[in-house]
């Protein structure tokens, strides 16, 4: 082996190293003069962390992967790392004698700066577009240099970033990607002809892949990563890791795509070849378990997704502890399993959890800390806690707009968060400010005919439709909806969601055929896509219910009620929010029928919900226990009747007293349950004087 203290200039003498490599992997004979081999995994640590120059570390792929992290942490703080992805079949074939082994290793690289500089960047340092294609593959050296010696000379802007706040100083904008994207292609099409240059073609096709993920043309990054996808697969074979990794992508894209069912059998594919590479408790099958979950959810599975959600808990605390970054991110994501089906407080409390982790870690001003607000925003929307729910989103609006500045789509996502939340308050004005901004600059970031575009036009719709402008409402809607019969054509989940919205609108215009028609439409697109049991179904059923009460077809309405609900138990079990939706709308069906006993039935399942998941000093807690005064008393029930009046009194007093919730809504209603208390109280007064003459 060469001398340690000289200057090495090719990557093919960097010393290897071995790590507790089984006995059954011999060495090819020129490779064991060359290769250090350590039977005990700190040693080579040891060895590694005093060379003073570059070099590779290679360890079986079902190597104790906690022993492996705290390895390379150890490493990182003298060098930058990265995985060899394209190179490390070459370097692995040196070494080992049998070929078979080779897909059951991982190799990392490490580099002094010096070497980084030279074999990475070029002894003449790359063009701008040539920083920008390495964009991906090294953006964590870049970080790690930058935050070491203040930056690499040779390095593009797109990486040093001193203006941005720490934490933010790693991150592209959307130009960026744009600008590699360009690049890439340009690339590619130069190549398009050579010979023998398939594993630099590769890299360009799953760069230009990303960079269409990350700027949201899903149809774009689909075709790009399917090119690479097949090219992997010639190189490589079909078991190969860089495979399960490429499929965990294509899978995020086709669930963003609305292609729930495609999503998960591509998921699955990538979480047979990640157990088979790297074992079960390893953070890449926990990844892949993650984004298993996330489609899951897609497809209103909910308990599934609890329960991979689950999973992925228990393998990163496995390997990293309690306080890491990796675990926040599951905590969250295991808040939103529980809150989708309808675990409100526990989704909060592991909310509360990632915001704790991410404080110690990062301190107060970070990206991960606004994501954190956001979700807790969430959570409190949830809870039907606006308030707090705004407080939060204009926390991460700050933190967005200091580190990312105002033109980022990181920052347009609190604007619309922000927009939707004054729009649930109807603060109508305000939404619409906050969604005109997201709007403007979503243009600036992605042009006209874009799906975020689409999704702003839709927000606008609906506020229009709130703020009463009904012709206006249509005319976003058709806007949103000629943007994504476009890009994804007519069967899709957000063509679905432009028809429920239109549908939603002629509802406002009391059109209620047309209304019912647009339904009927948005229905059949869901049922082509989930089949019967999906939640946004439910959701379909439940306002096209309401358009057939609202032109008195009350069989009609029945019907479609008591289809939601069947979906909703089959999705969520007995206890969630829409079904008490769905109950509350049965008990005005059943008022309207003068059936008040079997109203009276569906009162108490909505409040016993309501009590439950969102607590008793509600709003809507109160809205029903006023329901139900007004059921009892239409039966002549005053006693029961006043009871449950008293009972909503005392909880909108509360509010209004407590500054929770929007005041003057609260006081109209404490104001309308007061005077109806008063002429229930007379009745009951003129009761018992009946009963009393008698």
């Amino acid at each position: 082996m060469a001398n340690q203290s000289e200057k090495l200039k090719n990557q093919d003498d960097y010393p290897r190293i071995l790590c507790e490599i089984k006995v059954d992997f011999p060495l090819n004979e020129n490779a064991k003069e060359t290769v250090n081999v350590f039977p005990e995994f700190e040693k080579a640590i040891e060895f590694a962390k005093s060379l003073e120059m570059s070099f590779v570390i290679i360890v079986h792929s079902d190597f104790d992967e906690k022993k492996l992290i705290e390895g390379l942490e150890i490493l990182k703080d003298v060098y930058g790392r990265r995985m060899v992805d394209f190179e490390e079949e070459s370097i692995l074939k040196e070494i080992f004698a049998k070929e078979e082994v080779l897909s059951s290793l991982t190799v990392y690289a490490f580099y002094t700066r010096a070497d980084f500089e030279s074999e990475i960047l070029g002894e003449e340092g790359l063009m701008k577009g040539g920083v920008q294609e390495m964009m991906f593959e090294f953006r964590e050296e870049f970080t790690f240099w930058e935050k070491k010696d203040k930056g690499i000379e040779k390095a593009d802007a797109v990486f040093v970033k001193p203006e941005r706040p720490q934490g933010f100083d790693s991150f592209c904008s959307e130009q960026d990607y744009a600008k590699c994207k360009e690049f890439c292609i340009t690339s590619l099409k130069e190549l398009a002809n050579k010979r023998r240059q398939e594993k630099k073609k590769l890299l360009y096709y799953v760069n230009v892949g990303r960079c269409f993920h990350v700027l949201k043309e899903y149809q774009k990054a689909l075709e790009f990563y399917n090119q690479g996808l097949k090219m992997i697969r010639s190189i490589y074979g079909e078991k190969h890791a860089s495979i399960g990794s490429l499929l965990c992508c294509l899978s995020v894209v086709y669930r963003y795509s609305g292609e729930y069912q495609k999503a998960l059998e591509i998921n699955l594919k990538a979480i047979d070849i990640r157990r088979l590479t790297y074992g079960e408790k390893h953070s890449e099958t926990a990844i892949a378990y993650a984004q298993l979950a996330f489609v899951y959810s897609s497809l209103g599975e909910f308990q599934r997704s609890l329960e991979y959600s689950l999973k992925v808990l228990d393998i990163e605390k496995s390997l990293y502890g309690e306080k890491h970054f990796e675990v926040a991110a599951s905590y969250d994501n295991l808040a939103s399993a529980y809150n989708e089906v309808g675990e409100y407080k526990k989704g909060f409390e592991y909310n509360q959890k990632a915001l704790d982790i991410r404080r110690e870690i990062y301190g107060e001003i970070h990206p991960s800390i606004a994501v954190s607000y956001a979700n807790i925003a969430s959570s409190y929307g949830n809870l039907k806690e606006h308030q707090k729910e705004l407080e939060y989103s204009l926390k991460a609006l700050e933190i967005r707009r200091s580190g990312y500045g105002e033109i980022h789509s990181e920052t347009a996502d609190s604007y619309n968060e922000i927009s939707l939340i004054y729009r649930e308050m109807g603060r109508f004005q305000k939404a619409l400010e906050f969604n005109q901004k997201a709007l403007e600059i979503k243009k600036s970031l992605f042009g006209e005919m874009h799906t975020e575009i689409a999704i702003s036009y839709n927000s606008l719709g609906l506020i229009s439709r709130s703020l009463g402008n009904y012709q206006q409402a249509i005319g976003y809607h058709l806007k949103s909806l000629q943007i994504k019969k476009i890009i994804y054509g007519e069967k899709h989940p957000s063509v679905a969601v432009s028809y429920n919205n239109l549908a939603y609108v002629y509802d406002s215009l009391e059109d209620y055929k047309k209304a019912i028609e647009y339904y009927l439409k948005a229905i059949e697109i869901k049922k082509s896509l989930y089949g019967e049991t999906q939640p946004s179904i439910a959701t379909s059923y439940h306002n096209l219910a309401w358009a057939y009460e609202s032109i008195n077809q009350l069989s009609e309405a029945f019907e479609y009620h008591f289809k939601a609900i069947a979906i909703r138990k089959c999705v969520y079990g007995e206890i969630h929010l829409d079904l008490a939706e769905s109950y509350k709308s049965l008990k005005r069906l059943y008022r309207k029928q003068g059936e008040h006993r079997k109203a009276i039935e569906y009162d108490l399942k909505t409040l016993n919900i309501r009590r439950l998941l969102i607590g008793e000093t509600h709003a809507k807690t109160a809205d029903s226990y006023h329901s139900l005064a007004r059921s009892f008393r239409t039966i002549e029930d005053f006693k029961t009747a006043l009871k449950y009046y008293e009972k909503s009194r005392d909880i909108y007093q509360f509010l209004v007293r407590s500054g929770e919730g929007e005041n003057a809504k609260l006081e109209t209603s404490l104001e309308t349950v007061d005077s109806e208390l008063k002429e229930c109280q007379l009745d009951y007064e003129k009761s018992l004087r009946g009963l009393n003459s008698l």
